[in-house]
């Protein structure tokens, strides 16, 4: 049996089980697996409330035992959880280092990174409701160009300092020179940032109101979907330095996504 806990946050979980899918499917490697998902602090909502289920994986939600463990690293939560009857630890960078015969035995691995160097997030169908939503906040905007624009801040430390709203300013400033009549999604965990960015430009930035941001809460992850879904469908996506919401919603929709940094 092939066992894969996803750590993090929705994206982590959800890029490190689209690089495992597109791994499986170029080896041909075709073999159910079972997704280890625990509802934690960072990540407060079971799968099923998300995305409808595929024939391919089983999520289970309890602890496994089983003979081998594979730890992918980096991984940032990597000795924190102790497994019972595990009878060997391998540490690998990537899945291709893993020779493939262990698939086909009981193997365990462990990640909240993209663990391949190519994702397939057609493994991820979500639930009617939330098509639904994104359906309709768009539909007034289906004959205008909308670019996708994600600013994270809240925790990440490293989205802040290198990649200051300025440069989202200075990005949606040039796109209306060149296509006055163009609009903007805009996604981000900061409600000031949200506003300062609406206040500045007005009727061109569409954002989904009554968001719930703490990812301790069910709505909180609902919410982040809604959001993840809604960027993945714009013409490109401006993304923030060490974001994976950006690069989730960028590779979800196939898209062009362009990371605003300075250094």
């Amino acid at each position: 049996m092939i066992y894969l806990e996803v750590l993090g946050g929705l994206c982590n979980r959800m890029r490190t089980m689209a690089s495992f899918y597109a791994f499986m499917k170029e080896y041909d490697i075709d073999e159910k697996f079972t997704v280890i998902w625990t509802c934690d602090n960072g990540m407060n909502c079971k799968y099923e409330n998300l995305f409808k289920l595929n024939p391919i994986y089983d999520v289970v939600y309890p602890t496994v035992f089983i003979k081998e463990k594979v730890i992918l690293k980096p991984c940032w939560m990597l000795g924190q959880r102790i497994f019972n009857g595990i009878e060997k630890i391998r540490q690998v960078k990537t899945i291709a280092d893993i020779p493939l015969s262990k698939f086909r035995k009981d193997i365990y691995i462990r990640s909240c990174h993209q663990i391949y160097y190519k994702t397939d997030f057609s493994i991820f169908e979500p639930l009617s409701k939330y098509t639904e939503k994104v359906n309709a906040i768009m539909k007034p905007y289906e004959n205008r160009t909308v670019y996708g624009i994600h600013i994270r801040r809240s925790d990440n430390d490293q989205s802040i300092r290198y990649s200051p709203i300025k440069l989202f300013v200075e990005a949606i400033q040039k796109e209306l020179e060149n296509e006055p009549d163009c609009l903007f999604y805009l996604a981000s965990d900061d409600k000031e940032c949200k506003q300062k960015i609406r206040e500045q430009f007005g009727e061109s930035i569409i954002t989904q109101d009554n968001i719930e941001f703490a990812r301790n809460s069910e709505k909180g992850i609902e919410d982040a979907l809604l959001e993840l879904m809604t960027l993945s469908g714009c013409k490109k996506i401006y993304g923030s330095y060490y974001s994976s919401f950006s690069e989730v919603a960028a590779g979800w929709g196939g898209l062009k996504l362009t990371v605003l940094e300075e250094h």
